[in-house]
């Protein structure tokens, strides 16, 4: 009889153990794919309303893979953060992918976070290491546009044409314009336009006359335009960035410093406004969410929805 409660007792921990186990891999798995499979599923397309099938259109922000020049890490340590941090935005993504199944994405600059700093054998490197994690589930049917931010390129006259001329060769053109879903979608290298230096600037800003010389002459059949550009747009100063934004300033603030510009100049702003005359804008660059709407003389306000960054 003493040897049986021996042994029922010896049998506890066992199933204790057991359970706790089960309890473990469970609560990982939630934490793993259960949240973000969640999270992403609450996202829902809107309809158009109509039988045609729809066009999906994800946008990505500033995705700034970790690197040295993120918090000036070197060693074991940044290799351990890259490590991490790699695997937390590879999920994101391919859920992304296989949940919402979009048509096009778009990624809306920095891809790097020292983009514009490397040489060009440490930037490939890091370049097929951003390819690692934003791999396309689905080539054949969809559509990913790389724009370039002040982190792979520069901004304005500190652009830097070696890493201009290195993102046109491995990445793509900095400017295009494609058709999807009815709409052309402007994808506009605003750090470039800012430049004073011709060689440096002209392709933007011949595509901004090539638009504006578009409505010009075929005003009825001019598709209905989104304009996307890295830096955000002006504004008055204060203007409320609606009740989704994160930071405690509910405003987009109005700094300069080395590389990089919270917005775009006024006199920028307005003349992109009146030569594209788009339905609606999107931007990054300010890692948090921002909605205002852009009033223009004589035409129907004009709504930029800033987007947070991706993670």
């Amino acid at each position: 009889m003493i040897l049986k409660r021996s042994l029922a007792y010896a049998r506890r921990p066992r199933s204790v153990v057991r359970i706790l186990r089960c309890a473990w891999v469970l609560l990982l798995f939630i934490g793993e794919i259960g949240v973000y499979f969640w999270h992403i599923s609450l996202c829902q397309w809107p309809t158009n309303g109509t039988d045609a099938p729809a066009s999906r259109v994800a946008i990505v922000a500033d995705p700034q893979i970790v690197d040295h020049y993120s918090y000036g890490q070197t060693g074991p340590l940044l290799r351990i953060v890259e490590f991490f941090t790699d695997i937390y935005i590879r999920k994101s993504y391919l859920l992304l992918q296989d949940i919402q199944q979009p048509s096009t994405v778009i990624f809306l600059g920095d891809l790097m976070d020292g983009g514009r700093e490397w040489d060009d054998t440490a930037w490939l490197a890091e370049y097929s290491r951003y390819q690692s994690i934003f791999s396309n589930r689905d080539p054949e049917n969809r559509r990913v546009y790389d724009m370039a931010g002040n982190h792979d390129i520069g901004i304005g006259n500190t652009v830097v044409p070696q890493a201009l001329s290195r993102f046109h060769r491995y990445v793509g053109p900095t400017n295009q314009v494609v058709d999807v879903g009815g709409h052309s979608i402007v994808l506009l290298d605003t750090l470039t336009l800012e430049s004073d230096d011709p060689s440096v600037s002209n392709s933007s800003r011949m595509l901004v006359q090539w638009l504006e010389d578009e409505r010009a002459e075929e005003a009825s059949g001019v598709l209905p335009r989104l304009l996307f550009t890295h830096v955000p747009m002006w504004r008055p100063e204060y203007t409320f960035c609606g009740p989704l934004r994160q930071s405690r300033l509910k405003y987009l603030q109005d700094r300069r410093g080395y590389q990089f510009r919270d917005q775009l100049f006024q006199n920028t702003t307005e003349y992109l406004l009146d030569a594209i005359q788009p339905i609606a804008m999107f931007s990054g660059d300010d890692h948090d969410t921002c909605t205002i709407q852009h009033q223009t003389a004589g035409n129907p306000a004009i709504p930029e929805y800033t987007i947070g960054a991706f993670g």
